[in-house]
């Protein structure tokens, strides 16, 4: 318990915070605070992806990604520039504790799932091939593991959200997967809370306040849920789009400051293949819009940014047509494509409140769930106008491009796709619903207050 809940959190906290710091060291002007630990955990998915394109090379996954983060920590300017504040980092352990509760309440090392499919004994299989082997499975004895490893590595099923996992297992000194898995999930939530806090930094304030949205937004029911249901790559997915929002806006500056967004695309396309770009042109496009960026200062860093994808991806964009073949594009876009399902999910998902003990069921309290959605659709119609007047092209993309997004997804997924969309998507309307009532909590209520005093 202790290794897999105390060592292997500090092992890789200080591997993403030598990674970031790598690249916050070749970014003009460096990175905030909040970003430099989820650049540093796309970095590694982006190196660890390129080492285990090939049988030679997998095995260097873990050393080279050790490499960066010794390098990182040498040349910082500032080897503490990846502590975030206090309240940042309170909203961060917080979440970390939420999504590992149902396994920390039972004492032991284990990992959830409720109507489980075997999805987490395939996930283990290939993370354990992929930082052995890569895809090649030619000396494998013909067994189960073998043909469950045929149906996806050879067919260029994308691995880098199994990646973080891998390396842990690595970098732990040969600590089981499995017992690794659910903290995996729980730090990559934590990040995400980071992520979502510079993200309202532009319409927040009080540190304090932007923790308490980050801390509540990260914990989005379908997000929770599916993590729970051991959701893996949903998570890092979700991480990786808020931080694609996050890094947007670097575009509108000079070319060099294009890297970290350039690491995370690469590490989305890791992730998801080529229904990453889903993601990324959407936010990316109205993060820019929200800035309101002068269309002239964008040819330079889009060349470079484009360039710095392509490299990094690679691998990941060789294998994209045969993940995307006929065969596999039926379960991503046939309408009877349930997975575990019992129905298609109800577009209120995507607005993160959902009471219930299955979210495949209705909230327990009809009422008054329809009352707290109706005021967080509220809220959140007013968190974008004080976006747009705020210039907040971060958070702008990250709601209004994300929802687009999602929504493209939808159109052409199946149910099964549509609803990891929407769990990917589920911190959106709630980082901007909350956003606004903390501003208005922060900076109306309080002033007017002391006033009346």
């Amino acid at each position: 318990m202790l290794v897999s809940w105390v060592l292997f959190p500090v092992v890789m906290l200080a591997v993403w915070a030598g990674c970031g710091l790598a690249v916050t060291r070749l970014t003009p002007g460096g990175l905030p605070r909040g970003l430099v630990l989820p650049v540093g955990f796309a970095a590694a998915i982006a190196i660890a992806s390129l080492a285990t394109a090939t049988e030679p090379t997998a095995r260097l996954a873990a050393p080279a990604v050790l490499a960066v983060t010794i390098v990182g920590f040498l040349v910082a300017e500032d080897r503490r520039a990846w502590v975030p504040d206090r309240w940042a980092a309170a909203a961060a352990l917080g979440v970390f504790l939420v999504f590992g509760a149902p396994v920390l309440a039972t004492g032991t090392a284990t990992f959830t799932g409720y109507i489980q499919l075997d999805d987490i004994a395939t996930w283990l299989a290939i993370t354990d091939q992929a930082l052995q082997r890569g895809r090649d499975l030619s000396g494998l004895e013909a067994s189960t593991f073998r043909q469950v490893l045929r149906d996806y590595l050879p067919a260029g099923y994308p691995v880098g959200g199994f990646l973080p996992l891998g390396l842990g297992h690595e970098l732990t000194l040969g600590r089981d997967v499995a017992w690794l898995f659910a903290p995996t999930m729980a730090l990559t939530a934590g990040l995400l809370s980071l992520v979502l806090t510079e993200i309202v930094r532009p319409v927040i304030a009080r540190p304090w306040a932007r923790a308490a949205v980050a801390f509540v937004a990260a914990q989005s029911a379908l997000l929770v849920a599916y993590a729970e249901w051991g959701a893996i790559k949903e998570v890092t997915a979700s991480l990786l789009v808020a931080l694609i929002a996050a890094l947007a806006p670097t575009l509108a500056g000079s070319w060099r400051q294009v890297l970290p967004l350039g690491v995370a695309i690469a590490a989305i396309i890791a992730s998801l293949s080529l229904g990453g770009g889903a993601w990324v042109i959407p936010i990316v496009l109205v993060a820019l819009l929200g800035a309101r960026v002068r269309p002239q200062s964008l040819p330079a860093p889009t060349v470079v940014l484009t360039g710095l994808v392509l490299v990094l991806s690679v691998p990941s964009l060789l294998l994209a047509r045969s993940f995307l073949r006929p065969a596999a594009s039926s379960v991503l876009s046939a309408s009877t494509e349930l997975g575990n399902l019992r129905g298609p999910l109800p577009a209120t998902h995507l607005l993160g409140i959902w009471p219930a003990g299955d979210f495949r069921t209705s909230p327990d309290q009809a009422a008054i769930t329809t009352i707290l959605l109706v005021v967080l659709v509220l809220a959140a119609i007013g968190g974008l106008g004080l976006a747009v007047q705020r210039r907040a092209g971060a958070l702008i993309g990250y709601a209004a491009g994300g929802l687009l997004a999602c929504g493209l997804l939808a159109s052409r997924g199946s149910p099964w796709v549509d609803a990891k969309a929407m769990a990917t998507a589920g911190p959106m309307v709630l980082t901007l619903g909350l956003a606004a009532l903390a501003f208005v909590a922060t900076e109306r209520f309080r002033p007017a207050a002391r006033r009346a005093a």
